[in-house]
């Protein structure tokens, strides 16, 4: 799918004029794309760059890395540090 038919999705996904059952049906298309980009970027990207939230949800994925670098992490809450394994 290329980034024009993305944007296409979005705006259907967000056009009121739409019956609900349409922009439902492109709001779920353009999770599943999101997610897609998001699989292959953490399987190839060098570098991978997350909140502490976003960590554990891509934790969940079951996605690993090698090293984590938490940057200022005295500013993040402890129940966002020990969510995340």
């Amino acid at each position: 799918m290329t980034h024009l038919q993305v944007v296409a999705l979005r705006a259907s996904a967000q056009n009121a004029s739409l019956s609900p059952r349409l922009r439902a049906a492109a709001s779920v298309q353009v999770r599943g794309v999101r997610d897609d980009v998001r699989r292959v970027i953490t399987r190839v990207a060098p570098v991978v760059v997350s909140s502490c939230v976003g960590a554990a949800q891509l934790a969940e994925e079951g996605v690993t890395f090698d090293l984590v670098v938490l940057d200022e992490g005295s500013q993040a809450t402890e129940p966002a540090l020990t969510l995340n394994p």
